[in-house]
């Protein structure tokens, strides 16, 4: 097994011929991938290559390329509803201003699980826009509370990073976690117990996707097969499930009296 680092801004001819030599196949994490970076790789080569190929954590309807990937939808929308069943009165959401497919299926997810709670399609959902990285996530959100921002009891983050950040970030404005905000994170990183409280969050079954892509891939390699060269063979998409990781950042709803 060889692990090979990819330059986007390198040659992308040169890499790719390079990764595929002497190898059977391979699997890319996909996670930050998009359609455009796909049809340029085949572009320049990888569509010639008569080995079968394997996205993790990514799919893609633009090409016929087998993929592995977390039921993000099912995931938000499990996060949602175990805080409307604890009686909130709705749910916000912790949007990072970086879109992947990933955080699209999972804004998905929320907004078919306000439908499902029968929440007026007429009540906006309360989106606080916020950076990728914690630094980013913590000052967009401190500036919106700065601002004037009046935030919901419970909120779902599109991942851990940004869920622990706001966490920062309201604390540092006098809320309390949970008792004020609850928030339910996705992902399920080490960050999750270092952060106070330890973080209520979407696990991603990690090992089940690297596990499930290899056995893909070494099927694929058995049978001599690959999708992204011939449009006779099916292409495979193999969704994994997530499971609720409950720690102490979200509480049941108590209004004010």
């Amino acid at each position: 097994m060889l692990i090979s680092y990819f330059d986007a801004n390198g040659d992308w001819d040169e890499q790719i011929a390079s990764i595929c030599k002497d190898v059977a196949g391979f699997i890319v994490l996909a996670t930050e991938i998009e359609d455009r970076h796909i049809q340029k790789a085949i572009e320049h080569g990888l569509g010639r290559q008569p080995i079968p190929v394997v996205l993790v954590d990514n799919a893609t309807s633009m090409v016929d390329v087998d993929c592995v990937v977390t039921d993000n939808l099912g995931g938000a929308y499990h996060a949602v509803m175990y805080l409307l069943n604890k009686n909130h009165p709705d749910v916000g959401y912790l949007r990072s201003k970086s879109r992947i497919d990933s955080f699209d299926e999972r804004e998905s997810g929320v907004m078919k699980a306000r439908r499902k709670f029968g929440i007026s399609e007429h009540t906006p959902l309360q989106r606080i826009h916020v950076g990728i990285s914690s630094e980013d996530a913590f000052y967009d959100m401190a500036k919106w509370l700065d601002d004037g921002g009046k935030p919901l009891s419970a909120f779902f983050a599109d991942n851990d990073i940004i869920a622990a950040a706001c966490i920062r970030a309201f604390k540092s404005r006098g809320y309390r976690i949970p008792e004020d905000v609850s928030i339910v994170g996705f992902d399920d990183m080490p960050v999750c117990t270092m952060v106070d409280p330890p973080l209520t969050t979407i696990r991603v079954m990690k090992s089940l996707m690297g596990m499930t892509s290899m056995d893909l891939l070494y099927q694929r390699i058995q049978d001599g097969t690959h999708a992204l060269s011939d449009e006779r063979i099916g292409v495979l998409r193999t969704t994994i499930s997530t499971h609720l990781v409950e720690r102490e950042s979200a509480i049941g709803y108590h209004s004010e009296l």
